[in-house]
């Protein structure tokens, strides 16, 4: 019994469709999962890039703007892990270090614009913003690392006044 040539090329093109849309579910899956590290990762870098702020201006009272910009350029907190650059905003009482997150683009031009808000949840919004704040809040909480206590508690977090 002989199979009929255009059957073999059906069954040819239906295993090389198969395997095409299974690499490209694997492939969608394994940058989802470096997306979502690197913003982890980045979150990590920038809490305690704000924590080492909050730490000199305690010691030492009210840091300026260079100062800030001093202890940001550290290579281990200068740039997040998609690389783009740490930007640092300084006001009359208050300050804030954003990472842009994989877009490079920072979601507001006026940093004024970031004072203020609540905390919102970005996990795998790997666009939007990472930002610290003066008051020790992370205003961008991508990781679950927050909620389950694993970054330290007490009154530099909001709700653990």
């Amino acid at each position: 019994m002989s199979s009929n040539p255009s059957n073999q090329s059906a069954h040819l093109w239906l295993r090389l469709t198969s395997c095409l849309l299974l690499s490209i579910a694997l492939l969608a899956t394994s940058c989802s999962y470096e997306n979502r590290s690197k913003q982890i990762q980045s979150q990590k870098a920038l809490f305690a890039l704000g924590m080492a702020v909050l730490e000199q201006s305690e010691a030492r009272g009210p840091l300026t703007l260079a100062e800030i910009k001093a202890i940001a350029s550290n290579e281990m907190w200068s740039h997040d892990n998609w690389g783009n650059a740490v930007e640092v905003q300084a006001f009359p009482d208050s300050w804030v270090i954003v990472y842009p997150g994989r877009d490079g683009q920072l979601d507001y031009s006026d940093f004024s614009l970031y004072l203020g808000r609540e905390p919102v949840d970005i996990k795998g919004l790997y666009d939007h913003d990472l930002v610290f704040e003066r008051h020790g809040r992370l205003l961008t909480i991508a990781s679950k690392d927050v909620a389950s206590g694993r970054f330290p508690k007490g009154p530099l977090i909001r709700g653990a006044e």
